[in-house]
């Protein structure tokens, strides 16, 4: 990858370098896919993810096997916006440039127009025959729009910020999923867990080898992305109360939240309190893991957990940088940055369960129909003591498998009929075993 084909601001077809070191990500195989149908692509994430990056990756693979032209447009640049302020004077522009049917045009930065769902739509409307692949930061206005004018006629591909997985074949390793990584693996697998604790996963974090730079980058992205872009998106009015929910629930990180509690603590009501975590959520700065109530009235089913989609985000909400090993909130950290990559690794809908006795799991997981029950500990554990409340959650649920990732190693035990796997939790991240339980 060296160069890749751009709009200059007279509207010309130009090329420019590559300037930046490209990190393999898990979407490519689904994105490539899309470039085979005729539908809308969406390539969502929240902003400095790599969704630049990750589309540079896809104009240099479409040009390297020669059989399609592709077009690559920034809408970041206000001058590429006045040259196509309609989607009319683009579909012309690639008409008169012999851009044809299978031919691929890439728009990224789509939620600077002024109304993205509707230019894309219209823009499809216009049958130039060219696949439009979209890029975008907004998300809720994006789905939203581009749901009301796309209906049957686009599909979404998100992307998060980097998965430990992902930097561990960067690093030079590769998890191998039906058996243990080699000692190597998992000795980068361990030390970029415990970076990835502190300082998340958002690439320009990487490209900094130096933590205080780390920070400095991690910090800034907070205070662009949460601070100015997710607020002035959203039209928060009260702005020092939103940051305040916002450092709220980073200091409840691993707790359910009561709604109230928030409310009294920041001096807010608590529909407010509500509408804040709904647009954060759509924002991708948290995900609210919901509790699993099946069985009887001695389950809570209420309140909800907040799991920050990116630990450096959490830590930038005033829990700090510190080195992970001298940390107290290790637990949290751990805990937040496990069930983050499990929500990287594709669609599924994790919960908690919690007795009103007190037992707790951390996490539970539906494959085909069968709950998996994860309990994290940030410690290492010597023996295959199994906790209490996955130890209730089995007896209640007979699940075919349970897990516990911990730092120390693998060790095994039954609980009744269920095996009770103890799990580094770097290399059970880079196995997955839960998926094939």
């Amino acid at each position: 990858m060296d160069a890749l084909t751009v709009i200059d601001i007279q509207g010309r077809a130009v090329r420019k370098p590559f300037d930046f070191e490209y990190v393999r990500r898990n979407a490519e195989q689904a994105l490539s896919a899309q470039l085979r149908r005729k539908e809308v692509t969406l390539l969502l994430g929240p902003r400095q993810c790599g969704k630049t990056c990750l589309l540079r990756w896809l104009v240099s693979q479409v040009e390297e096997t020669g059989k399609k032209r592709v077009l690559y447009l920034n809408m970041d640049s206000l001058d590429l916006r006045s040259v196509f302020a309609s989607p009319a004077e683009l579909a012309r522009f690639l008409l008169t440039r012999g851009y044809t049917r299978g031919d691929v045009a890439v728009i990224d930065e789509v939620q600077r127009l002024q109304d993205p769902g509707l230019y894309v739509k219209e823009l499809q409307d216009l049958e130039t025959g060219v696949k439009l692949v979209v890029s975008g930061s907004a998300s809720t206005e994006i789905r939203a729009r581009t749901r009301e004018h796309l209906t049957g006629r686009r599909r979404v591909v998100d992307l998060a910020p980097l998965s430990l997985g992902e930097l561990v074949r960067h690093g030079g390793a590769a998890g191998v999923p039906d058996a243990p990584p080699d000692a190597a693996t998992a000795g980068l697998a361990r030390r970029l867990f415990e970076e990835m604790a502190v300082f998340g996963g958002y690439p320009a974090a990487w490209n900094e080898s130096d933590p205080a730079e780390r920070v400095a980058v991690v910090a800034g992205i907070y205070d662009t992305y949460v601070k100015r872009d997710v607020v002035d998106f959203l039209g928060v009015r009260n702005v020092a109360r939103f940051n305040d929910v916002v450092l709220a629930l980073a200091g409840q990180v691993g707790a359910p939240v009561t709604w109230s509690e928030v409310a009294t603590l920041v001096g807010a009501d608590v529909r407010s309190v509500r509408s804040y975590v709904d647009a954060l959520e759509k924002t991708y700065v948290l995900r609210q893991l919901r509790p699993l109530s099946g069985r009887g009235r001695n389950e809570i089913g209420k309140s909800p957990k907040c799991v920050f989609v990116d630990n450096g985000l959490l830590n930038a909400c005033g829990r700090g940088f510190g080195a992970f090993a001298q940390r107290a909130d290790r637990g949290a950290l751990t805990e937040n940055l496990v069930l983050s990559e499990i929500l990287k690794g594709g669609p599924v809908e994790p919960r908690y369960w919690r007795s009103t006795s007190g037992a707790e799991v951390d996490l539970v997981l539906e494959f085909a129909g069968n709950r998996i029950p994860i309990e994290v500990k940030a410690g290492a554990l010597p023996r295959p003591l199994v906790p209490r409340g996955l130890r209730s959650f089995i007896e209640r649920y007979a699940p075919p498998a349970a897990y516990v990732l911990h730092s120390g190693p693998v060790l095994e035990t039954t609980v009744q009929s269920t095996p009770v796997r103890f799990l580094p939790a770097w290399t059970a991240l880079l196995q997955r075993p839960w998926e094939r339980a």
